[in-house]
């Protein structure tokens, strides 16, 4: 006897899986950024950030008993594009990044993260000379277009950013 297989587990065989990739996304001035899953550490609420005096965005804060590198990407875009310095904004939360050499760094973000997984198809280059004009360099290369008409995700690099 023949064995038959149910007219949806037949339909769902028939659709492919696309390959996706798991990313953090958060916002920052109104704009959308993401980390790849495997270059964030932890999530925590933001301590006290000092060792700023110029107000460029590069500070320390105490993670774990250590002094951690902190790089506040609010500031650096608001340096970037305004000549005004407006008052910071009260972040909440630390995104713990690592690269591959295993140096960390804190990103302050303005809410709580979220954990995507978009499809691989959804990465799309970035013009290049949108992060040359800007001297954006802690971009990569890429971008990431969602189906839902939402405003595409600006993808950080994590290598990128230990040397801004």
């Amino acid at each position: 006897m023949a064995a038959y297989s149910s007219v949806r587990s037949r339909r769902f065989a028939a659709i492919k899986k696309e390959s996706t990739k798991q990313i953090i996304s958060f916002r920052l001035l109104d704009e959308c950024f993401a980390l790849p899953i495997d270059s964030v550490q932890k999530v925590t609420p933001l301590g006290q950030i000092y060792g700023d005096p110029r107000g460029i965005g590069i500070s320390l804060t105490n993670h774990e008993g250590k002094e951690l590198l902190v790089l506040d990407i609010d500031r650096i875009f608001q340096n970037l594009f305004t000549k005004n310095n407006p008052a910071p904004i009260q972040q909440r939360f630390l995104l713990v990044v690592e690269n591959r050499a295993k140096d960390i760094i804190g990103l302050p973000i303005d809410s709580a993260p979220t954990l995507r997984r978009v499809a691989i198809s959804s990465f799309k280059p970035l013009p290049k000379a949108y992060a040359n004009k800007g001297n954006i360099k802690f971009l990569s290369s890429t971008t990431i277009q969602l189906k839902d008409n939402t405003p595409s995700i600006l993808l950080l690099d994590p290598e990128k950013l230990f040397f801004q």
